[in-house]
């Protein structure tokens, strides 16, 4: 839903009253990300072996931007079509640049292995 972490604790508490045993532990905010990132993580490894695996050509697109507090990032997006069905682009990457100029975005290109 869109909603920060912060609000993971009064989620936990909505889920009590409609009668879930939360259990007592992982209930702060940092847990939920740590949670999340971890879930991020496998869904990657599973959509990125599955392009390869199966041999499907694929694409990077790769968007440079700035930030409100002026932090250059950088996007990165997979685009392949799973048995030749609509193309589809995924999320990979948020990236912090040192600068943007061509050679620290090249640098700061993920290595195969974090992609995939």
């Amino acid at each position: 839903m869109n909603r920060p972490f912060l609000d993971f604790q009064s989620e936990i508490e909505v889920q009590v009253l409609n009668g879930s045993d939360m259990g007592q532990i992982l209930h702060s905010n940092v847990a939920c990300g740590n949670s999340a990132r971890h879930i991020c993580k496998q869904m990657r490894s599973t959509v990125c072996n599955v392009i390869v695996n199966n041999k499907y050509k694929f694409s990077l697109l790769i968007d440079e931007s700035t930030t409100i507090t002026k932090l250059a990032t950088m996007i990165v997006y997979v685009r392949t079509s799973f048995d030749g069905i609509k193309p589809v682009t995924i999320f990979s990457d948020l990236i912090e640049l040192r600068s943007s100029n061509a050679t620290s975005i090249l640098s700061s290109l993920p290595q195969p292995s974090r992609l995939f």
